[in-house]
Formats: C-alpha cells, structure tokens, sequence
C-alpha cells in the first residue's frame, strides 16, 4: 500500500475493511459447542449472501466507514484518530443497539443492524464532515 496512489490505498483498504465486517456469523449457529463448531460458524457466515440487497446496503456502510478511516489516517499521518473513531462506533453500536431493539425493518432508512440503510450513511457522512472540519480548524489553529 505505500507505493501506491492514496486513493487507491484507501479503496483498497476500505473494500477489504468491508469484506471483512461482513462476513460475520450469526450469534449462535448451534446450542451444543463442539470441535467443529468452528467450522459451521465460518460456513454460516456466508449465509448473508444470500439477500443481495441487505448485502448491498451493509457493504455500502461497511466501504464507506473503512474510507472515512482510510482519509482519517491519511489526513492525520497517525493510527490515534482512526482508531478512536473506531472504537467510538463501536461503544455507540453497541449502546445504541442494546436500547433500539427493532423487530420491524423500516428500509430504506433503517434495517435490521445499525449497519443497513440510509440512516448509518447518513451518521457516517456526518461523522466524515465533522471529522473534516476539526481537522481543518485544528490545522488552522496551529499555524
């Protein structure tokens, strides 16, 4: 990745951010744990492929989180502001998705993960703009 352009760094590493959220195995694939579980999590994790359009969404959010990383480290020239967002995301996920239990799927807004729809893309955006504006303000600021 450092030979290459930083846009290209930066697709490349948020389809690969991306793929690699996605595949994900559903909570609990069987009752019984035993040597093999392992191995039916991993077959399991292939099921979301199965609804393109819920794949679709999910990827979507998913690049567009890796590149807003991406442009954090490449703005910063650090790991600190990618990683913090990250784990901001994440307590936030997990708060917020503990208290919002949906049994509905409202799309295109909303569907059933805090990862799908228009609304994360929308946070995320936001977030991206944010993230832009403090860094040009503290940038400002220091010269």
């Amino acid at each position: 990745m450092r030979s290459a352009r930083p846009v290209v760094a930066a697709l490349i590493t948020s389809g690969f951010f991306a793929i690699v959220h996605f595949l994900k195995a559903p909570t609990r694939t069987n009752a019984t744990v035993t040597w093999l579980s392992g191995f039916h999590s991993i077959a399991n994790s292939f099921a979301q492929f199965a609804d393109p359009m819920m794949m679709l969404a999910s990827f979507t959010t998913l690049f567009l989180i890796g590149w807003i990383l991406a442009d954090a480290r490449l703005r910063t020239r650090s790991l600190f502001l990618p990683i913090g967002l990250h784990s901001g995301w994440i307590l936030v996920a997990g708060v917020v998705g503990k208290m919002t239990k949906r049994e509905t799927i409202i799309l295109p807004w909303l569907g059933t993960n805090l990862l799908t729809g228009l609304l994360p893309l929308a946070l995320g955006l936001i977030t991206w703009a944010l993230m832009i504006g403090w860094l040009r303000y503290a940038n400002r600021a220091h010269s």
